[in-house]
């Protein structure tokens, strides 16, 4: 009852809020600002509503049916304009899966470049900047492969200082 009493409260903010905005603004987004902001804030904490937005997101469809049939109930007066309403959505679809696609490069670079620089080597692997060689699993010994070298005496520790297995 917490939860969904929070994320309603964070709603009707949004909405009283936008009431007294001097120009038109959808409620809704602003409660979702709100609601980003009190999250990142760390005011409210992500499991404070956890469990009833994973009930409102696997539900999400549900709250589609009734602007499907309003669509549906207005289709005469949107049927004189169906043409350009059909080109604007294939349009903002495109520049929309354009506009994640550059986001999703953007982000990984970005992470790359987070990882190079939090592991202190300033350059790529084999360049003068970077005198420690990646680490490696050893491969074991066996009778296809009779030259590898033999497994340490503790796998749980070799290659990693603070023990346990490498994860890649």
């Amino acid at each position: 009852m917490y939860q969904i009493g929070l994320l309603f409260g964070v709603c009707l903010l949004g909405q009283v809020i936008s009431i007294f905005l001097p120009i038109p603004f959808p409620g809704t987004i602003l409660s979702m600002i709100i609601l980003f902001f009190l999250l990142f804030f760390h005011v409210i904490k992500v499991d404070h509503i956890q469990q009833k937005a994973d009930f409102l997101l696997k539900n999400m469809s549900f709250f589609f049916i009734p602007a499907g049939i309003g669509i549906l109930s207005s289709f005469e007066l949107i049927r004189s304009s169906i043409l350009p309403l059909l080109a604007i959505v294939i349009v903002t679809t495109i520049l929309t899966f354009g506009a994640t696609a550059l986001t999703v490069q953007g982000v990984i670079a970005l992470q790359d470049r987070l990882a190079r620089g939090s592991s202190g080597n300033s350059g790529s692997p084999g360049s003068p900047g970077n005198s420690a060689a990646p680490a490696t699993p050893a491969t074991p010994a066996t009778p296809a492969n009779p030259a590898a070298p033999a497994a340490p005496a503790n796998p749980a520790n070799s290659g990693n200082p603070e023990g346990g297995e490498l994860h890649e």
